[in-house]
């Protein structure tokens, strides 16, 4: 079975703050208290030709200390995992609340990743995901329209976690359908032009 991860991230049009400054939507309490979200770099194209992205973990000490994430749990995607620091060769699916559509929609993956059980830092911003930015693709805002169940809906999908492994039964289908509409879109993430 293809090791996938969820991530529910804040909206943005192009998540690379580096080139283009935007204000973050519907993150969080952070977003909300600061305007601002790690994941603004998810798609910036780095010197080394990788992408490094974020999804929030939230804090055992809770959000206004910011002092100690919460590991992600590497093993529920591969339970092989289970001692590692990294797991690779994941499909990671961004998802984020669309004001188009008012629902949540998929804006983008990368394939073959890295997805990490710590915060790395790179360049003095965190990330704990990573590809090769020829494996990334971000969906122009016109392309995102394949929603994503939520669970306070009574579907499955993510619940009070930014992140959602996808083991259920009742979700194969599904996943199905998003591993086969990543398939279909072969082109990578074209950096911007500044």
């Amino acid at each position: 079975m293809e090791r996938i991860l969820f991530c529910n991230i804040a909206y943005m049009q192009y998540y690379d703050f580096a080139l283009i400054k935007e204000t973050p939507k519907y993150g969080g309490q952070y977003v909300k208290d600061t305007g601002d979200a790690y994941e603004k770099y998810n798609f910036h194209v780095c010197d080394d030709g990788r992408v490094r992205g974020f999804v929030e973990t939230k804090y055992i000490d809770g959000s206004a200390a910011h002092q100690r994430p919460r590991q992600l749990r590497i093993e529920k995607i591969d339970g092989e995992f289970k001692n590692a620091e990294k797991i690779d060769g994941v499909t990671v699916v961004f998802c984020a609340h669309s004001d188009t559509h008012k629902k949540t929609v998929v804006v983008g993956w990368y394939k073959d990743a890295i997805v990490y059980r710590t915060r790395h830092q790179y360049n003095g911003r965190q990330f704990n995901i990573e590809c090769a930015a020829d494996n990334a693709r971000l969906l122009s805002e016109s392309e995102r329209s394949f929603f994503v169940p939520r669970a306070s809906q009574g579907d499955f999908s993510f619940g009070q976690s930014n992140v959602w492994f996808a083991k259920d039964e009742t979700a194969a289908g599904y996943v199905k359908r998003v591993l086969e509409y990543i398939a279909d879109q072969t082109r990578a993430v074209i950096p911007i032009e500044e």
